[in-house]
């Protein structure tokens, strides 16, 4: 199945929206007046309507890319064909010459793909605000909690590694200590848990409704943020770290510490990160969280974090799409 995905529909699976899209929006155009066109991805299939619009109508379009295309971390797990890549690189390479302006989410995404400095520009994900004033579950337990999708590449063995160390070896932390997933949780991580046999101070539940995964991440507290192992993952930054910087809980996260997940914990304050081999720094890093909680002085004083509220970032928007 996945050598079917990955040949026979590129760029993805939505593919077979584009003709129709196409012939709508042209039906539309023809009857309203429109500015700009902006297409968003993935799944980057809709920027085939943005290239075929630009060449038959010459309307201004913004291609914004939400994720990488060729080099999307998951992408490894597909068995493409020469064929299959050289057609997807091709497409994006389409894109981004067509498009009047690309915008993308983060420093090194922008520098993957190679725009002219005047014909790219990054707005990052940002929040809503919709926490804010919601009440907090207090359990008397140091929770390290996580909420949303854990795939394989992110499973932090290093961090069962770590928590098992400190359960054998410090009585407070184990009576205390309780790991919180909330989401989907891929069999690897599982496996791991089990393994390093922290299994019984984890509790795992499948996905919830948005207003109670709000509530995990307001009552827990620390807030664990996981970038996938790639090699792309100096600029993975996903929507979960603002909703987390909203949430106003200390951060503990784990990938690389130049990249731009760290810019943003550094800038905010919001939290620490540590490498994915860091052994040392992660085990110092959640120790000094646990003495701040046991001190009940574990406290998130972030700050600039408005600059990430959507309001802010749809102005960035509306400056951008003003010059095209």
């Amino acid at each position: 199945m996945e050598y079917i995905r990955a040949n026979y529909f590129i760029p993805d699976a939505r593919k077979f929206w584009v003709r129709s899209s196409v012939a709508k929006i042209k039906k539309y155009l023809a009857e309203n007046t429109i500015d700009v066109i902006l297409t968003t991805g993935p799944p980057h299939s809709v920027h085939l309507i943005g290239l075929a619009l630009k060449k038959s109508l010459q309307i201004k379009w913004l291609a914004d890319f939400r994720d990488p295309w060729t080099s999307l971390y998951y992408n490894d797990e597909f068995n493409f064909s020469s064929y299959a890549k050289k057609k997807n690189l091709a497409l994006e390479q389409e894109v981004l010459k067509q498009a009047d302006k690309v915008l993308t989410v983060s420093n090194s995404l922008r520098e993957e793909l190679q725009c002219p400095n005047d014909k790219i520009a990054v707005v990052t994900n940002g929040f809503d605000g919709e926490v804010q004033g919601k009440p907090l579950r207090k359990n008397g337990k140091f929770t390290i909690s996580y909420i949303g999708f854990l795939p394989k590449q992110s499973n932090p063995t290093i961090l069962w590694e770590v928590l098992e160390e400190l359960v054998k070896t410090n009585e407070d932390f184990k009576k205390d200590l309780e790991i919180r997933l909330t989401g989907s949780i891929s069999r690897e991580a599982n496996v791991s848990i089990a393994q390093h046999g922290i299994d019984a101070y984890t509790n795992i539940t499948g996905y919830v409704p948005h207003e109670e995964a709000i509530h995990e991440q307001l009552s827990a507290s620390i807030l664990l943020l996981l970038v996938p192992k790639t090699t792309k993952a100096k600029g993975i930054v996903t929507g979960k770290v603002f909703e987390y910087l909203q949430a106003k809980r200390p951060i503990l996260a784990i990938g690389p510490e130049d990249g731009d997940l760290a810019a943003i914990l550094n800038e905010t304050s919001a939290g620490v990160i540590s490498g994915f081999e860091n052994k040392t720094s992660l085990k110092n890093n959640i120790l000094n969280f646990y003495r701040s909680f046991q001190n009940n002085t574990l406290l998130c004083n972030s700050k600039g974090i408005e600059k990430y509220h959507r309001r802010a970032l749809t102005k960035e928007l509306v400056e951008i799409l003003k010059v095209l």
